[in-house]
């Protein structure tokens, strides 16, 4: 992945706790392409 864990980690929670769950699926998916 181009991104490093402490920054996956800290768009996780962000994203948990701002935009939910299935927010963060969606992002996941794109990381997982790069």
């Amino acid at each position: 992945a181009i991104v490093n864990d402490d920054y996956v980690a800290y768009v996780r929670y962000l994203a948990c706790h701002y935009r939910g769950q299935k927010y963060f699926d969606q992002l996941s998916e794109v990381i997982r392409i790069s």
